[in-house]
């Protein structure tokens, strides 16, 4: 390596010293003016920087935040486990209320055969009618006259 490199790295790495120094606040007493205020020796200092012990005004917050949280995730985890038993037995429910339905249209239908009703009818002593009267809206005023005079079934 040149002289010339050596003083330029050996002048850069000075000034590069020089700006750390006025970082932390130390003026070696060779670079002060005032010879009779001589500054802070640099024998026995550490210039590597300092690790500060966290403070607590920093931390608690932090760690009560977590801590609120952390619980309203059980919670919700709670929450979530709640509903899924609740959908667990709607689910059951709806099942056993289906099968019901379908065991109530069996029965409806079965009850409601028309040769089931002529057979039943038959058994209570009912017989076929004889004529059979239209009670719609639109029937004419002679029917209805009609219905009235025609009195009493026999």
């Amino acid at each position: 390596m040149s002289s010339r490199l050596r003083q330029r790295a050996a002048s850069a790495s000075s000034e590069r010293f020089g700006r750390l120094l006025d970082a932390v606040g130390i003026v070696p007493a060779a670079l002060d003016t005032n010879l009779h205020r001589a500054g802070p020796r640099l024998v026995n200092i550490d210039m590597a920087p300092q690790l500060r012990a966290p403070r607590s005004q920093i931390w608690i917050p932090l760690l009560a935040t977590s801590i609120l949280a952390a619980l309203l995730l059980v919670a919700l985890r709670g929450e979530v486990t709640d509903m899924s038993y609740e959908l667990a037995e709607a689910g059951a429910l709806e099942r056993e209320l289906l099968e019901q339905k379908r065991t109530l249209t069996v029965e409806m239908r079965r009850l409601r055969d028309p040769a089931r009703l002529v057979e039943q009818a038959a058994s209570l002593g009912f017989r076929r009618p004889e004529r059979v009267i239209d009670l719609r809206s639109d029937s004419t005023p002679e029917v209805a006259a009609g219905l009235a005079n025609a009195g009493p079934r026999p």
